[in-house]
């Protein structure tokens, strides 16, 4: 059996069964089994299994959201209302930071960058719809 100390990714499954408990990190030889016994030598709570999955539902759903108002401000922007675009930067710099702090205390974890893409993507895009009218950043030859 692994030390405890091995499971240094959590994501995905956390098994809570009578004698053991089982962590699968971001790769399957990665799971770890960890006895009751040497749970109870940590300062958690017994039950903590259940706060993750309610911090990952929720997070879940809040992502959820985001998408769903994303598309409303993309709809609102096509159709030429340029004022939903402040929550589409709200979310936008939520992203950047999460990225920023994320990638500091996750000590540079490539799963965080994708908040930092991500984020930048919608502040590029973001401006290219609001850009004010007339100004182009490709010019194409006239027809003659």
């Amino acid at each position: 059996m692994q030390s405890f100390e091995g499971a240094t990714h959590w994501s995905g499954r956390f098994e809570n069964r009578p004698d053991r408990i089982y962590v699968t990190g971001l790769r399957p030889e990665r799971t770890v089994a960890v006895s009751r016994r040497t749970m109870a030598t940590f300062p958690i709570e017994p039950d903590m299994h259940s706060m993750i999955y309610m911090v990952w539902y929720f997070v879940s759903g809040c992502m959820l959201a985001f998408g769903a108002t994303l598309v409303w401000v993309w709809l609102r922007v096509r159709s030429g209302d340029r004022d939903p675009m402040v929550a589409g930067l709200v979310i936008a710099v939520l992203y950047e930071a999460i990225g920023i702090f994320g990638l500091e205390y996750r000590h540079g974890d490539p799963f965080i960058a994708f908040f930092l893409i991500l984020g930048m993507v919608l502040l590029i895009s973001g401006y290219l719809w609001v850009r004010p009218v007339g100004t182009t950043t490709v010019t194409s030859p006239r027809k003659a």
